[in-house]
């Protein structure tokens, strides 16, 4: 699963046209209900079909981290990178 929100440095990255997938708003310094259940939902997919899932966040990811942690299946690693 990626959670992507095409920004480095607060400066906005063009999204690639290749890259799909469910968009959440998340603005910064929270973490929105709607984003945490869009997580959830992901991993429910990957955990039944084995697929790859993307959340594309229109704010900023940063936090969800911390939801992603707490519902990844144990075992899971949640690798945080930022450019």
């Amino acid at each position: 699963m990626s959670v992507i929100d095409f920004k480095t440095r607060r400066n906005e990255l063009k999204k690639p046209e290749h890259i799909h997938g469910i968009t959440v708003i998340n603005e910064q310094g929270t973490i929105h209900i709607n984003a945490v259940l869009a997580l959830q939902n992901a991993i429910k997919k990957i955990l039944k079909t084995g697929g790859k899932q993307t959340i594309i966040v229109t704010g900023e990811e940063d936090l969800l981290a911390l939801p992603a942690i707490v519902l990844a299946p144990l075992g899971s690693v949640v690798v945080v990178w930022t450019i």
